[in-house]
């Protein structure tokens, strides 16, 4: 959890920093993981699910983990399809 928490965040400062369709491509894609991981429909639920769980898993006795900040609302980003497999 912390690992795919720490890939949105990476990939949500790359596309605020620099917008661009790969940018745009590959936050929809981290958000839809997230999303999926978390069970939830929408990136702040998401996010507030990952918290819960990495919550959990440190009174659980796991190693410690920092708590995840609060991350400021994107607009909503739409899953991409994947395309057809292309030939290499």
């Amino acid at each position: 959890m912390r690992t795919l928490l720490a890939r949105y965040a990476t990939v949500r400062i790359e596309h605020a920093h620099r917008s661009t369709p790969a940018s745009q491509r590959k936050l929809a894609d981290v958000t839809y993981t997230l999303c999926v991981t978390t069970g939830a429909r929408s990136i702040g639920d998401a996010l507030a699910a990952a918290d819960a769980v990495l919550a959990q898993s440190q009174r659980l006795g796991d190693a410690p983990v920092a708590p995840v900040a609060p991350v400021a609302p994107v607009a909503p980003v739409a899953p991409t399809e994947p395309g057809p497999a292309r030939a290499a």
